[in-house]
């Protein structure tokens, strides 16, 4: 049920109403009126503009995000703090910009994706990034088929939790 408010509240939205801060503003109102007190919900909502190449995003309580920097060769956090939705009706939640460069990357994730568990324990944002930097040079779509396949392997082909990574490369 929450993620059909969610859903429907954000497809209500156009226009400016869209950018990230106003978004996670206005879902924070549906969620605090409509789900219980002891009810949260995490959310990063980003909007990448094809023409201008801008990436524009925004955290409620979310993992973080990954961007990678190709003429560095690089990784760094997408920051975006933020309060889960539903959680204070007056919050306010910050927008952030990055600009997206050709053979950048950015990467959107669960925390079943940073909370990968192996024999050792769970898996480290520095390990993680050494698996996403051995693919980075196939497609987006390649890219997360493979990381996937590898955290499954990693796992005894067992997933504990959710497992969702979105990624955005530019090519031209």
């Amino acid at each position: 049920i929450k993620y059909f408010m969610i859903k429907y509240a954000l497809a209500g939205m156009t226009g400016d109403d869209r950018k990230p801060s106003i978004v996670l503003e206005s879902l924070n109102q549906v969620a605090e009126e409509n789900i219980n007190d002891n009810m949260f919900i995490t959310m990063f909502y980003g909007l990448y503009h094809e023409d201008t190449h801008l990436f524009e995003y925004g955290s409620a309580g979310h993992e973080l995000g990954l961007y990678y920097q190709h003429k560095e060769n690089s990784f760094s956090d997408l920051y975006a703090k933020g309060l889960p939705l539903g959680v204070d009706k007056n919050a306010v939640y910050r927008q952030f910009d990055k600009k997206i460069e050709v053979g950048d990357a950015i990467f959107i994730m669960s925390d079943g994706v940073t909370e990968t568990r192996t024999a050792n324990g769970f898996l480290e944002r520095e390990e993680l990034t050494e698996i996403i930097a051995a693919h980075i040079s196939l497609s987006a779509e390649k890219m997360v088929h493979a990381i996937y396949d590898q955290l499954v392997k990693m796992q005894n082909f067992e997933l504990h939790d959710d497992f969702t990574l979105i990624c955005i490369k530019r090519t031209k």
